[in-house]
Order: structure tokens, then C-alpha cells, then sequence
């Protein structure tokens, strides 16, 4: 499980109330008609999708994942809190519990026909949240379904006490569009948005969100895989050359639009969290050789893709998009010689450029 302060303190903080949370939730649905009606609708759409197994992550004492075995699928439940696991163990002997976090399932690729979030995605930071959708993602076999259900509004909120103990829990409220549009960036179909408003006990509206994986993978991942045989090399840059004659990266690009102040928030804070999670997921060519950038020893010098390298070209996406949303043309080279090779590690190399360009083996670019 990563090791990260927002996911110890909600462990914690969840260990602690564990007991007095569960008695407070455990017949929340009955009196919920809407949320039982877009469960039944979910669970439907997983077994229409083949009615692979569905995970109820963050699924607390247990009281989601019980109805949708309830509603005939293979669901079990995964949570952060030990606690609340061991609760649910003892209460639902008949299905199975696992300590989790949904920024690392701990599932293989593709093997889930739906996944349930239901009220736990509240506690992720707001810039996490792609990382959590990528997640859902790379676990949900084509065609399987995700269920997201939240808080509806724009505060963050911090809780010290519950029931009577000490307790470190922060809350996220959510917009549903945001949520659709950050699903469709990690490579969702969003096939309903629904806001209720709130009842008696309710301080906000509540949020619902249904989407699937695509039964076949976007274009550009589908060409990448097609392409890894043969060892090309796949790169994201602009169409114009800048001040010093060559093409700057999209990455390069989007944080231009970031030192300029020209991101709204929701942008800067994809290009945070996705600037974050390419520095965990590969090296910086920099760090390891400091020379390789520099502008007297290697001119040009530019990053490529390892076409093998599909899940860091995938989510070069959201950056394309917000280059879209500022009018910023793109370009995507494919090549199996693009350049004098100086820095190679297992996701990219670095080349100095061939002065006429790609190689032959260059295949066609786009243009957004």
C-alpha cells in the first residue's frame, strides 16, 4: 500500500470509529430508493458487460458490497481500515474483504467487470483523483463499468472528532462534470450524471456517476500496441519550431501555460498531479546524466516514447487536451531512428535529432 499521509490518517481515523461508523450506515440504504435504483441500473450493466467480479472500494463495514451480491453479481469489497474489514468479515461471513487503497488495487489488468466507489472517493486530495481513475481504469476489463457516488460542491473540510474520539479526516465534495471529465481523461465513457437533492440528514446535494471502459482501447494506445513490435519510438510535440529551432514537447508546452498563469485551477491541478506521477513512473533522463540536455554537447536533444511504454503515452492525453483547449497545435512523430541515441532507460531515449528529421521509418504525424 503506498505510503502516503492522506492514506494513513483516513486509515487511522477509520480504525479508530470503526464500530460506531458501521452502526450508523448499516441500513443507510433502505431508506435511499434512488441509490438502490442506480445500483440495480450498475449491476445490470455489469452483467450485461459479461458479469466479471465487482469491487466495492472503500467499501467500510461492508453494507454496499452485501446489496450488490444481493443484486446477483460476484462483488467483494476492498477498504483502507483494517478495522472496518475485520468488521465486515464478522458481519458478511459469506463474501470476501480485502485491506486495500484504491490508488494501488492490488488486481490484475483488466480483470474486474465493475467497480463501485460509493462515498469513498471523498477522502482522495482533488489532485489525486486521476491517479485514482487510472487505477479503476487499468483494472476493469473492456466493457466494465465503474460506479462513483459522492457529495455534490466545491469545499474541502477537515474532521478532529467523530463519535466522541479523536480522529485526522479530510473530505473532498465533488461536481459531477468535473468527475465525468476527469473520468473520460483516464479513457472512461461516461454514461450518466445524476444529482439528487438532499433529504432530512443531507447538508448537500448527492452526486452519482456511471461509466465503462471502452470495449476498444483509443486510437492512439490501439496504434502504440500495434507499433511495439517494432521497436519505434513515439513522441508528442508542437507544430511550430521555437526561438531556438526546434520542436518543444507537449510537457514543455503545458508547463509554458502554467508559468504564464493561462491554466484554469482544474488544469493546473491535472498538470500537477500528472507532472507528479510521470517523475514517480519513470527516470528524469536530467538526474541520471546531467550533460544530456545541454544545448553545446547535444543540440536538441528531445525525449521520445518507447512505443512499449503504453501506459506513460496514455495518459499524455489530458495534456493534449488542455493544449486543445488553448488552441495549441500538436503533433505526434513515430520513428524506429529519430536521432543520435544519448540517454536510453526502459520507457524512452533521448536523441539528438538527424538534421533532415526522422528517420525513413517515420510514420505519419497529426495535427490537433
Amino acid at each position: 500500500m503506498p505510503d502516503e499521509p492522506f492514506l494513513a490518517a483516513t486509515k487511522a481515523s477509520y480504525d479508530v470509529m470503526a464500530a460506531e461508523y458501521a452502526d450508523m450506515v448499516s441500513s443507510e440504504l433502505d431508506a435511499k430508493p434512488l441509490d438502490r435504483a442506480l445500483l440495480a441500473a450498475f449491476t445490470e450493466l455489469v452483467k450485461a458487460c459479461g458479469n466479471g467480479p465487482v469491487a466495492d472500494v472503500g467499501c467500510g463495514p461492508g453494507q454496499a458490497t452485501v446489496a450488490l451480491r444481493r443484486l446477483g453479481v460476484d462483488a467483494f469489497g476492498i477498504d483502507l481500515s483494517p478495522a472496518m474489514i475485520d468488521l465486515a468479515r464478522r458481519t458478511y461471513p459469506d463474501l470476501r474483504f480485502e485491506v486495500g487503497s484504491m490508488l494501488a488495487l492490488g488486481l490484475p489488468e483488466g480483470s474486474m467487470g465493475g467497480l463501485l466507489a460509493y462515498y469513498s472517493i471523498i477522502h482522495v486530495p482533488w489532485e489525486r483523483r486521476s491517479e485514482v481513475f487510472s487505477e479503476f481504469h487499468r483494472v476493469l476489463a473492456p466493457g466494465g463499468q465503474v460506479m462513483l457516488v459522492f457529495q455534490v460542491g466545491d469545499d474541502r473540510g477537515h474532521r478532529s472528532e467523530a463519535f466522541g474520539k479523536a480522529i485526522c479526516l479530510d473530505w473532498y465534495r465533488q461536481q459531477p462534470d468535473e468527475i465525468a471529465d476527469l473520468l473520460r481523461r483516464a479513457g472512461f465513457e461516461v454514461w450518466a450524471t445524476v444529482t439528487r437533492q438532499p433529504d432530512a440528514a443531507e447538508k448537500t446535494p448527492q452526486g452519482y456517476v456511471l461509466a465503462r471502459k471502452p470495449v476498444s482501447e483509443p486510437a492512439e494506445l490501439d496504434e502504440a500496441r500495434a507499433l511495439a513490435d517494432e521497436e519505434l519510438y513515439v513522441r508528442f510535440q508542437s507544430t511550430v519550431r521555437n526561438e531556438r529551432g526546434y520542436f518543444t514537447g507537449v510537457f514543455g508546452l503545458v508547463n509554458g501555460l502554467a508559468r504564464n498563469g493561462k491554466l484554469t485551477a482544474e488544469q493546473e491541478r491535472f498538470r500537477r498531479a500528472h507532472n507528479d506521477w510521470y517523475n514517480a513512473a519513470c527516470p528524469d533522463p536530467s538526474s541520471v546524466d546531467p550533460t544530456v540536455y545541454d544545448r553545446e554537447l547535444h543540440p536538441g536533444a528531445a525525449a521520445w516514447f518507447k512505443s512499449t511504454s503504453r501506459d506513460l503515452i496514455k495518459r499524455v492525453d489530458g495534456y493534449l487536451e488542455i493544449l486543445a483547449a488553448h488552441e495549441i497545435g500538436w503533433r505526434m512523430m513515430r520513428s524506429s531512428d529519430p536521432g543520435r541515441i544519448v540517454y536510453e532507460d526502459e520507457y524512452q531515449i533521448v536523441v539528438v535529432p538527424h538534421e533532415a528529421g526522422p528517420g525513413p521509418a517515420a510514420i505519419r504525424d497529426r495535427d490537433a
